[in-house]
């Protein structure tokens, strides 16, 4: 009766698990210690639009071009040998017709009943989307930066107390007469005191000259 219920308790696990494998948007993936798959969810078939029947058994030189499937097994034999867990690394996934994936992946040791490391288990969470993205507002802002850098009128940006949170060269210029000086955090105050202090300085140095003469 007791083992019954032992058996009832380890079907109902499985079935949850298996629940939480499927229903879960990111690719989840087990392999052994050559980096061959072994399990995944249903969620990698998807996403790559393959069977399990044909991914088990198989690497990553398998699915990906050789650029992204070396890095990936490197990664996977480091975490074998060292048994130091990857987080959250982006990873640039190239395929052989040139198509491009971008993936926060995370990978484990995998290891059985005895602690012992048989492989690596992971999780890859597609952002692709998100990257292109990053990609645009990126070159948006270098875009934005080479205007700003050449435009012939001097532009800036202050915070609330007048410090400097930007500008370009031509009014890094105008205050300070050196392009490329440290302006930032600054504000129009602390150059006029030294315009003043040196206007002063020269004032002293003329008059001492005079009477000296």
């Amino acid at each position: 009766m007791r083992k019954r219920k032992s058996e009832r308790e380890l079907v109902q696990e499985k079935a949850l698990l298996q629940s939480l494998l499927d229903t879960i948007p990111d690719a989840i993936f087990f392999k052994d210690r050559q980096s061959r798959f072994i399990k995944i969810n249903k969620t990698m078939e998807t996403i790559y639009g393959k069977h399990h029947d044909t991914i088990l058994g198989k690497t990553d030189f398998d699915l990906f071009a050789e650029e992204h499937a070396r890095d990936a097994y490197n990664d996977e034999q480091e975490i074998i040998r060292t048994g130091e867990k990857i987080v959250s690394k982006i990873e640039k996934e190239t395929f052989e017709d040139e198509d491009v994936k971008w993936v926060n992946t995370t990978k484990v040791p995998l290891k059985d009943q005895q602690g012992e490391i048989i492989g690596t288990m992971g999780i890859s969470r597609n952002i692709t989307d998100l990257k292109q993205v990053e990609d645009s507002l990126a070159k948006e802002r270098n875009l934005l930066k080479t205007i700003i850098e050449n435009a012939l009128a001097g532009i800036f940006v202050k915070d609330r107390e007048g410090r400097y949170l930007m500008v370009n060269r031509r009014h890094a210029k105008y205050l300070s007469g050196d392009p490329d000086s440290d302006v930032i955090g600054k504000t129009l105050f602390d150059f006029l005191q030294k315009r003043r202090s040196y206007a002063n300085n020269g004032w002293r140095q003329a008059d001492h000259g005079y009477r000296c003469g």
